[in-house]
Parts: structure tokens; C-alpha cells; sequence
């Protein structure tokens, strides 16, 4: 079973959407929450008549139907089953702190072989913090690798950071092959709140809970990236805690 198929079998309660959104940059679903994730905004999206009835019932399907989504290799719908996925999850309280995923990084880091799979805005400042930094991206820009050197740097590495937005892609099954026996920390806003990535060898999730819904929604609505939305708390989920 795929690190998402595990995931979906961990869903142990449906609820019906209250909203349901594919905007620039990130698709929303609100259930039991507002759950987010990214939609890769530079993706082509071709217009089929085909799927338009389909596209109209979304919202009204119930929000576990649509995180099935999250298997499609059609990357908006895979975007739109991750933020299913993260309106149904109810993070445990016990094993989570408030915190920011850069400091756990640099301390990870430090001194250390890093690999950061996908572009952060902190990348510039990190590279002052660690010993080797390599960055991993689909679409390489200067100073990044493409992702066909994952085999290369990964195994190289002694603290590896992959960006949720791979279980919407399908390439992190296969990056955590990689990365078995490293400190492995998973982030951003589209990362499920789950103790099952502590089963597939994760050591740390950072990733958002959304306190304020309705400020959320009408940042993603608004076409604003995840670090500008308002009404996100970051955490970390440790597996130490569990």
C-alpha cells in the first residue's frame, strides 16, 4: 500500500462539505475543518466536457468520497482528495507543539548534509546554517537540482526535508525508499496532520491548523500563497511524542 491508501484507511469519521474551492494556488475543502493543500498553480488544466457534470457534484459528495480524489493522478483532483483528507484529520493535541519547521530544520541541520526537496523561502538563510545543503525541485531554478538527482544526494544526506505537496504529486513513496534511516521532517500547509507518517518513517510533520476558517478561505480565494494566508497556526508533530 502507498504511504495516501494508508492514510485513507486511517479515516475513521466522513462528514459532509460545507465548501469546497480549487483556487490559484491551493484547494480548500471545510468539513469537521478547513483542510488545505497545494494545487501547483503552473499546471496545465485542460477543459473537458466530460468532466464538468463531474466537477458540479464535488461539493456534493460527502468529504471521505472526495479524499479518494487523492489517488488520481490528475494533480488538481489529487489536490482537492489532500485537502479532503486534512478537513477530516483531528490532530491529537498530545503530539504536537506550537513551532516553526525553519528552527527544526537549522537544528537538524546543523553541520549536517541536507536535502530540501521543493523551494522554500528560507533556503537562502539555511545554507548559512548547515554543512552541504542540496535542493531538490521538478522545475529547477539556480542554485536547485532536478529531481532526477534525488538518488544521488539523498542517501548522501543526514537530515532530508520533503514538502507534503509530494503525496499530491506521488514522488514520496518513493523519496522516503531513499531516506530510510534519516532524520526525515515533512512540511507545509498541505502535509496531513497524521501519526501514519511516523509509520512510513518520518520523524517530524510540520505542518498548519487552521483556527480561523473563514480568514483562511478568503486568503486561498484571494489567490495568496500559503505563507501570506492568515489564520494558520503552525505545529510540529514529533514521533518522539507518540
Amino acid at each position: 500500500m502507498t504511504v495516501i491508501d494508508e492514510i485513507l484507511s486511517s479515516l475513521q469519521e466522513d462528514a459532509p462539505i460545507r465548501e469546497l474551492r480549487l483556487c490559484v494556488r491551493a484547494a480548500a475543502v471545510w468539513s469537521r475543518r478547513l483542510g488545505l493543500a497545494y494545487s501547483f498553480p503552473r499546471t496545465r488544466c485542460d477543459h473537458d466536457d466530460d468532466e464538468r457534470p463531474r466537477a458540479r457534484k464535488l461539493a456534493q459528495m460527502s468529504a471521505r468520497r472526495v479524499a479518494d480524489l487523492a489517488r488520481s493522478e490528475i494533480l488538481l483532483d489529487a489536490a482537492l482528495g489532500m485537502a479532503a483528507i486534512n478537513s477530516l484529520l483531528d490532530p491529537q493535541p498530545d503530539l504536537f507543539v506550537a513551532g516553526n519547521a525553519y528552527d527544526l530544520i537549522a537544528s537538524r541541520g546543523r553541520g549536517q548534509n541536507v536535502t530540501v526537496v521543493g523551494y522554500f523561502p528560507f533556503l537562502k538563510r539555511l545554507r548559512e546554517e548547515v554543512g552541504k545543503l542540496w535542493v531538490l525541485e521538478l522545475d529547477p531554478r539556480e542554485g536547485c537540482l532536478p529531481v532526477s538527482e534525488a538518488a544521488n544526494v539523498i542517501p548522501r544526506s543526514r537530515v532530508v526535508v520533503i514538502t507534503g505537496s509530494t503525496l499530491i504529486n506521488h514522488t514520496f513513496d518513493d523519496l522516503m525508499e531513499l531516506a530510510r534511516g534519516r532524520y526525515v521532517i515533512v512540511l507545509g500547509p498541505s502535509t496531513p496532520l497524521t501519526p501514519v507518517l511516523f509509520d512510513a518513517g518520518v520523524s517530524a510533520v510540520c505542518g498548519s491548523l487552521v483556527d480561523d476558517p473563514q480568514t483562511a478561505l478568503r486568503c486561498v480565494s484571494e489567490g495568496l500563497s500559503f505563507r501570506a494566508t492568515e489564520g494558520l497556526r503552525p505545529i510540529i508533530m514529533s514521533s518522539d511524542r507518540r
